[in-house]
């Protein structure tokens, strides 16, 4: 497997650790390398490599799809709270707001103003655009 798959387990070393294959057998022992190997996630390259068939599964334990998840999951949960509480009592309920989530901007609500302007403004406005 170490022949056949050296580029990827090259690169879970270095990207992963501190060491290369070059480190083998001195900095790196054999039982240590052993137990890397059994013991790599299944996003690394070489479970990657030597399960192509699988890939799919390893996009479910990755870091980056497991946190929206559960962001998705409090979300849902917070509307079934929020329809549950308004239809089972008179005074309106404030919608939920998503939990926010980290590199994603959220989406800003624009305000407009609150009183009416004159339809003359209106006009001059609409006039110019």
């Amino acid at each position: 497997m170490i022949l056949k798959h050296t580029g990827e387990l090259e690169y879970d070393l270095m990207t992963l650790t501190s060491f290369t294959l070059d480190d083998l057998g001195e900095r790196l022992t054999y039982r240590a390398l052993f137990s890397f190997i059994n013991n790599l996630p299944k996003t690394s390259a070489l479970w990657k490599a030597t399960h192509p068939n699988d890939i799919d599964y390893a996009l479910w334990e990755s870091q980056e799809i497991v946190p929206q998840l559960l962001a998705r999951l409090s979300d849902q949960l917070s509307q079934l709270t929020w329809m549950y509480s308004s239809a089972h009592t008179t005074k309106k309920q404030p919608k939920p707001k998503p939990l926010t989530r980290p590199g994603v901007e959220s989406a800003k609500e624009e305000v407009y103003g609150k009183d009416p302007i004159p339809i003359s403004q209106f006009n001059d406005w609409w006039d110019s655009h």
